[in-house]
């Protein structure tokens, strides 16, 4: 059995806590985040989970969709995790998948209980006598998404930098009666003041779910409900919500440097670009 720490509680993350304490590893993941799944969490709204940010699983290239089926049947027969065809209009930038599906993720979510939790930033991290050493707790391994804010490690008396620029990003919920709004799911060009969105429709009310264009962040949240295009489409607003969320942004070449630290045996670097595509790398290495 081996002492193993992981940083943040993204989905892929889990995925990978998941089957590592199926190996009989003892378990313990690092997340300052108030919310379980990072950039995927959700907010929940009269008995509903609805994402905080704009994130979607979808497929960047042809290879990747002849593999939902392999994802799909991963995620179920794990975790038994809601899975619905969402039939609503998608219009990402790039590749346009012929299927969507709409993901629950709450029952992956919960797993995380099963784990040691650790509420803690993680100020040090060092390879000291073949094994890691986070702060003042010692572990036989560490497991590193690309988007975390650490920046080195210490190896005898060499420091390895490894940096990331933090990038505030900030999301818009809005609850209405109803949104009536053409039949898009997913958007990744909305207007002028959202690029990514999405709208839910639930038995009760409709979600708007927005990413703020980086030239309108810092507006007061109730202007930009007033100017967007959205404005025009909403039947009696319940609430809204402006969320923040920082993400510790890596470039190709931060990534690249990141990636040198794999080489250590007590570290393994794990890819949490696209969930499609971290899913995939996981699965031909871990799962």
């Amino acid at each position: 059995m081996k002492s193993i720490a992981l940083i943040g509680t993204s989905p892929i993350m889990l995925i990978l806590a998941n089957k590592l304490s199926k190996d009989n590893h003892n378990i313990s993941i690092y997340d300052i985040n108030p919310r379980i799944g990072g950039a995927w969490s959700y907010y929940e709204y009269d008995g509903k989970r609805i994402n905080t940010q704009t994130n979607v699983i979808v497929p960047a290239n042809q290879n990747e969709e002849e593999k939902f089926n392999l994802v799909n049947s991963y995620l179920k027969n794990e975790f038994n995790i809601n899975i619905q065809e969402d039939f609503g209009e998608n219009k990402p930038l790039g590749y346009l998948s012929k299927k969507n599906y709409l993901y629950d993720l709450q029952s992956l979510y919960q797993t995380s209980n099963k784990y040691n939790l650790i509420k803690k930033k993680i100020n040090t991290l060092e390879i000291i006598n073949n094994k890691i050493k986070i702060n003042e707790t010692i572990y036989d391994e560490i497991y590193i998404p690309y988007f975390s804010g650490i920046d080195q490690l210490k190896f005898k008396d060499q420091i390895i930098k490894i940096p990331y620029n933090i990038i505030v990003s900030e999301h818009v919920l809005i609850i209405a009666k109803n949104i009536k709004y053409h039949n898009v799911s997913y958007s990744e060009n909305f207007d002028k003041y959202f690029d990514r969105i999405q709208i839910r429709k639930y038995d009760n009310f409709s979600s708007f779910t927005a990413r703020v264009r980086k030239e309108y962040k810092g507006t007061q949240l109730d202007i930009l409900i007033k100017k967007s295009e959205i404005s025009k489409y909403l039947e009696q607003k319940l609430m809204s919500k402006l969320f923040k969320y920082r993400n510790f942004y890596r470039s190709f070449e931060q990534l690249e440097e990141l990636k040198k630290i794999d080489k250590f045996d007590q570290v393994n670097i794990i890819n949490t670009f696209q969930f499609f595509e971290g899913f995939l790398e996981l699965k031909t290495k871990y799962l």
